[in-house]
């Protein structure tokens, strides 16, 4: 059965029709994801996002174009998505750490950790969650 004809099962509310496009695909979106973003979590998370998106979808789907693409196309956005809200939340963690409870940028009584020699290299390995834990 072709991806076409899965879609039509889809469509017409055959919902366990879209196991076999999960698994058909799910390899190649992990790698693709994990390409992207560098990262196994992030990737089994953007991967199952862009499954989810394309069976939210399907209706909007042209048949006439290859489903694999559309597929790939989906799951790109969710990493590249991904990519923007890692960098936003690493910018504003950074801010944060920088400024005091007075949002004054370098008062005296500020404790400059992200520039200590002890905490300074620690807190540059942290990813943004971890960052944003402290």
């Amino acid at each position: 059965m072709d991806d076409n004809q899965i879609i039509v099962l889809c469509l017409s509310g055959e919902r366990e029709a879209f196991e076999s496009i999960v698994k058909k695909y799910q390899a190649d979106i992990l790698t693709l994801c994990w390409s992207i973003l560098g990262d196994k979590e992030e990737a089994k998370d953007a991967a199952q996002e862009a499954f989810i998106q394309s069976y939210l979808h399907l209706n909007r789907f042209d048949r006439a174009r290859s489903f694999k693409n559309w597929l790939y196309s989906i799951a790109y956005r969710r990493c590249l998505d991904r990519k923007r809200k890692e960098k936003s939340s690493k910018e504003f963690v950074k801010k944060w750490i920088k400024e005091d409870q007075s949002g004054n940028k370098g008062s005296d009584k500020t404790i400059r950790v992200e520039n200590s020699e002890i905490f300074g290299p620690i807190l540059k390995k942290l990813n943004v969650k971890e960052l944003a834990a402290i």
